[in-house]
């Protein structure tokens, strides 16, 4: 008897054995799966009720919620970043810290933990420290210029003046840099004996906001430093001309014999 094209040919001999082996790995992994998933199930479900509850402003709900998916499944650095993050809102750095710290070590948000531990860090006094976090930030090239900003602004106020340049540097590349920004990547590149620099980036943000006196001050200082004392002079009564009342353009033009 021939069998009809639409029949299925059952499996013979060891095919038959083979097949019987295949369905039981797959019935077995499957078994694995969903008991590894309902093992998952509670520390996930914290997790996302605490972004919610996070995203609502509700932040002493979100830190309990975080604190209760931790302890359903301790390894889940991303919920130490986020609970972390709300410790460090709540002022509570030193609670904060052990948290930022396994996210920072296992490259969780790179683009900011380092930034978030670096600033718990300098909260509790440890400069050194929060230097060393603040160094292993990486700032997306799309990022807004606010992050790169606020990267130099907190660099600098830990005293690391290459790496507050590093970042200012990034924001001043940005149409949009505010021009308080330009105004400290310059002064810090006088500060550390780059005054040819200072006064392109000086120069440039000049062209940005011409009515800023810090700037013309700054560069006036810079211009100074590399002796072209006659374009100093310009700019430090540019300087006071837009504020007649500005002390240190004042002290600088009275050295420079303004």
């Amino acid at each position: 008897m021939v069998p009809s094209r639409g029949a299925r040919r059952a499996p013979r001999g060891g095919s038959a054995g083979r097949w019987a082996i295949a369905v039981a790995i797959v019935a077995i992994v499957g078994g694995l799966a969903w008991w590894f998933g309902v093992r998952e199930a509670p520390a996930t479900r914290l997790f996302l009720e605490g972004r919610d509850l996070q995203a609502r402003g509700e932040k002493l709900a979100a830190i309990n919620r975080y604190q209760q998916a931790l302890l359903e499944e301790p390894s889940r650095v991303e919920v130490r970043f986020f609970l972390g993050q709300l410790l460090l809102d709540e002022r509570r750095a030193s609670e904060a810290i052990p948290h930022l710290n396994a996210a920072v070590e296992a490259g969780v948000r790179d683009d900011a933990a380092p930034f978030d531990l670096a600033r718990a860090l300098a909260s509790v006094g440890d400069q050194a420290a929060a230097q060393r976090a603040l160094a292993q930030l990486k700032v997306p090239p799309q990022a807004h210029t606010a992050s790169f900003a606020g990267a130099g602004q907190l660099a600098e106020g830990l005293g690391d003046a290459p790496l507050a340049i590093q970042f200012y540097s990034q924001a001043a590349e940005r149409a949009d840099v505010p021009p308080k920004v330009t105004e400290r990547l310059g002064v810090l590149l006088a500060g550390s004996g780059r005054a040819r620099e200072a006064i392109t980036v000086l120069e440039r943000g000049l062209t940005r906001a011409p009515g800023e006196a810090s700037l013309h001050l700054n560069l006036a200082v810079a211009l100074a430093q590399e002796g072209r004392i006659a374009e100093a002079r310009v700019r430090v009564r540019e300087a006071l001309r837009l504020r007649p009342d500005y002390p240190q353009a004042k002290a600088l033009a009275e050295r420079l014999g303004t």
